[in-house]
C-alpha cells in the first residue's frame, strides 16, 4: 500500500474550500446548500487518506513511517487529525438537523388563523410586516390578499437599498427605538405586523400606543399600525 499524494493534495484543496464555505455560512449567518456537499467529499476522502495510512502503518515500523517524505514534520499529522475531526463533528451535525427537520416537519395549518385573520380583515393590498423573511412563502401560500415585508433574501434588499435592508434588520431585532413607527408606518407602509411571542419587536410593539393588537393567536400577535 503506498499514499497517494495526488489524493492528500486534492483532500487539502477540498478542506480549504470547505473552511471557505464555513466562513461563508457564518457571516451570512444562514445556511449555505454548499456547506453540507463540501463536509461530505472532504470527510469521505480524508476517511480514505487515513485509512490508507493505517493500512501502511501495518506494514512498516514507526521510525519508518516518520521517515516517510509528507511525515517529516511531526506537526502535519495533528492539524489533519484535527481537521479530520472537525469536518466530520459539522457533517454529522448537518445530518442530525436534517434527519430532525424530515422527521419532525412543520404543518402549514399553524399559519392558517393568521393569514386567514388577515385575508378577512384587512384591505386588499395592505402591507404586512413579518417577523422573519423566510415565513414569506407560507403566508403568501394562505393569503395573497396583502403584501408582505420582505419575500426574498434580506440580500437582495441590501444590493438594491442598503439603507433600507438595515432598518428592516433594526426593526425585526427591536434595535430602531423611537424610530420604529416611523420605519414601519412610513419607510415600510406596513399597516400590520405580524409578531411571535418573544421576539423582540413585540416588546418595543407593547410600550407604543401607536400599535394596537387586533388579533392574537396562541401567543402570536397582529399588530395594526394607527
Amino acid at each position: 500500500v503506498n499514499l497517494d499524494y495526488r489524493r492528500i493534495v486534492l483532500w487539502t484543496a477540498l478542506l480549504v474550500m470547505t473552511l471557505l464555505v464555513f466562513a461563508g455560512t457564518l457571516k451570512a449567518r444562514r445556511n449555505l446548500e454548499y456547506l453540507v456537499p463540501f463536509e461530505a467529499i472532504t470527510a469521505a476522502l480524508g476517511i480514505t487518506l487515513w485509512s490508507q495510512f493505517f493500512r501502511l502503518s501495518l506494514r512498516r515500523s514507526i521510525k519508518d513511517i516518520l521517515h516517510l517524505p509528507w511525515l517529516k514534520f511531526s506537526t502535519v499529522i495533528v492539524p489533519f487529525l484535527i481537521a479530520m475531526m472537525l469536518v466530520f463533528a459539522g457533517l454529522v451535525r448537518h445530518i442530525t438537523l436534517m434527519a430532525q427537520g424530515l422527521h419532525s416537519g412543520f404543518s402549514i395549518k399553524s399559519y392558517e388563523p393568521i393569514a386567514k385573520w388577515l385575508a378577512k380583515h384587512t384591505p386588499a393590498g395592505a402591507v404586512v410586516l413579518l417577523s422573519d423573511w423566510d415565513l414569506f412563502p407560507m403566508y403568501f401560500y394562505l393569503n395573497d390578499h396583502n403584501y408582505y415585508v420582505e419575500g426574498l433574501d434580506p440580500t437582495l434588499t441590501y444590493l438594491k437599498d442598503p439603507e433600507l435592508a438595515s432598518a428592516i434588520v433594526k426593526v425585526w431585532r427591536g434595535q430602531a427605538g423611537e424610530d420604529t413607527y416611523g420605519l414601519i408606518k412610513n419607510t415600510l407602509q406596513a399597516a400590520y405586523v405580524v409578531v411571535p411571542p418573544g421576539f423582540a419587536l413585540e416588546r418595543v410593539l407593547a410600550k407604543d400606543i401607536r400599535f394596537k393588537i387586533v388579533y392574537e393567536y396562541k401567543d402570536e400577535k397582529i399588530y395594526q399600525t394607527l
